[in-house]
């Protein structure tokens, strides 16, 4: 039998501004420590949430847009449609096309 695995989620900061909501997580748990963003952006009725780096943490949480393309979309609206869903697995890090890397 399999155990599930669990972690515990800590909010490290948030903040709200033209109907988009931004928080900072720290999962701790089974398989290491990791930061998530979580993005809802009530004008276009989506929610985001971006997987990073712990040394990105910050960078992702003020700038998330900058990152959405390596985020997961979990829900969309049909005011939303007009931006395509995106669902990558990828954590940012520095070599990412935004610091020049390939």
């Amino acid at each position: 039998m399999s155990t599930l695995p669990t972690h515990t989620r800590t909010e490290l900061a948030h903040r709200a501004n033209g109907g988009v909501e931004v928080t900072l997580f720290w999962l701790q748990g089974d398989g290491g420590d990791k930061a998530v963003v979580c993005v809802r952006d009530r004008c276009e009725g989506v929610c985001f949430e971006i997987r990073t780096n712990a040394s990105l943490a910050l960078e992702v949480y003020y700038h998330p847009f900058a990152y959405r393309d390596l985020s997961t979309v979990r829900t969309r609206t049909a005011a939303s449609r007009r931006r395509p869903m995106v669902e990558v697995g990828a954590y940012p890090t520095r070599s990412d096309a935004k610091y020049g890397g390939s």
